[in-house]
């Protein structure tokens, strides 16, 4: 029983990746892995996903304003959804609330 107890131990003290809010006017960069919940689109309510960031574009409504990425409210990311073992799984294009981005600190 001592053996599982040591090794669950292990497991859990072993630092796991946290994710954080993206400060007010930073965007993703291109390689960066985002945690895209409920917060960030309706779409992620039921199932988060990871997305490895390759292009962050402001959205068209945002765009049609003169916003830059960094100061648009909603925000396309293209990039690659991740598998649990972190492999690319598919290429996807989605619309984002910028304030409901979570990035790997």
């Amino acid at each position: 029983m001592t053996e599982v107890t040591n090794a669950a131990h292990t497991l859990l003290s072993q630092s796991l990746p946290r994710y954080e809010p993206l400060p007010a006017g930073q965007v993703p960069s291109a390689g960066e892995v985002v945690h895209l919940t409920g917060r960030a689109s309706p779409q992620f309510a039921r199932e988060s996903i990871l997305l490895q960031v390759v292009k962050v574009e402001p959205s068209s409504v945002d765009a049609s304003r003169g916003r830059s990425p960094g100061r648009a409210g909603w925000l396309y990311l293209t990039g690659w959804e991740l598998d649990h073992n972190r492999r690319h799984r598919a290429e996807r294009t989605v619309l984002v609330n910028a304030a409901g981005l979570l990035v790997r600190r």
